[in-house]
């Protein structure tokens, strides 16, 4: 870990002294490495100390240093990583900790990696009873593990599936490439189904035109698109499903949906509050498992 942020550091003044500028995503990405297991507690939280340094400093720094003609623009293809290490460090500030993460982003990025759905901005009116028209809430749900069997997709597929069609229509984002695909069932549960592309401004362009009321991210800690399309707002309400068990520390997401069975039942007593979303709790834990035979007679029986 420490020779590979060496090179990265060593990237970024080979491309800063011949006149580039530099390249902010290198050292965003040296500022959120992480190793996978630490050999104790004791490199678990020298780790944690040193990952905090890095990124409070690059986001200071960057504060009063970064034009806007080097922010980042596109941080999918900049920065390359998430910090998906962070939850195994075992500590209790993974708020104060994401929000530090986000801060250094807000400082680094353009804005448009902060904007906001022109539908938004036309429309004051976020609240669903000052609207006038009853037609049913868009909602989508967005994740790069939609495809066969993955998890996040089988843990939604109820959910998308069985809302009520009264209230609700229902539509998919998955990311992945041509050759991958999506689940059938998931094509079956849906409304409506809208693939975005690998590339991050794509995706992003066709979330601000989808007019959504409603967006669910599935996860937003295990790869960089749905990690950064997640610092934009897209729909009035934005929600972080647990694909990934921590906050988003992003003022563009409004809820996390979380279980009963899997928080602390003290949790809101306690002096540390884990999350920076308000917490909504679906009974047991919170997952929606069809049966595997009945999926596989269904969608892959030829």
């Amino acid at each position: 870990l420490e020779l590979g942020n060496d090179m990265l550091l060593r990237a970024f003044s080979i491309i800063d002294s011949r006149g580039g500028g530099g390249e902010i995503g290198l050292l965003a990405r040296r500022a959120i490495a992480l190793p996978p297991v630490p050999a104790s507690g004791e490199a678990s939280s020298l780790a944690h100390s040193e990952f905090l340094q890095r990124v409070s400093t690059l986001g200071f720094n960057s504060a009063f240093e970064v034009s806007p003609h080097h922010m980042i623009t596109d941080p999918v293809s900049s920065v390359e990583r998430v910090h998906f290490y962070l939850p195994y460090m075992g500590r209790d500030d993974d708020r104060q900790t994401q929000t530090l993460v986000n801060l250094m982003y807000a400082a680094t990025c353009a804005p448009e990696v902060r904007a906001v759905a022109p539908h938004l901005l036309a429309d004051p009116l976020t609240s669903r009873q000052l609207r006038h028209d009853l037609k049913p809430l868009r909602v989508g749900f967005v994740s790069k593990f939609f495809g066969d069997f993955e998890p996040h997709g089988l843990l939604l597929e109820g959910i998308i599936r069985h809302l009520p069609r009264s209230h609700f229509h229902t539509v998919l984002f998955p990311i992945s490439a041509p050759e991958k695909g999506t689940a059938p069932y998931l094509l079956d549960a849906a409304d409506e189904v809208v693939p975005l592309s690998l590339s991050y401004k794509h995706a992003r362009s066709v979330l601000m035109d989808a007019k959504l009321d409603v967006l669910i991210f599935a996860d937003m800690n295990s790869e960089p698109m749905t990690h950064f399309l997640g610092h934009a707002r897209f729909a009035s309400v934005q929600a972080l499903f647990w694909g990934n068990p921590i906050t988003s520390g992003s003022p563009a997401i409004d809820y996390f949906i979380s279980a009963d069975r899997m928080e602390d039942p003290h949790r809101t007593m306690s002096s540390v509050e884990p999350y920076s979303e308000q917490v909504v709790l679906l009974d047991g834990q919170g997952i929606w498992y069809s049966k595997f035979r009945d999926l596989e007679d269904k969608y892959y029986t030829r």
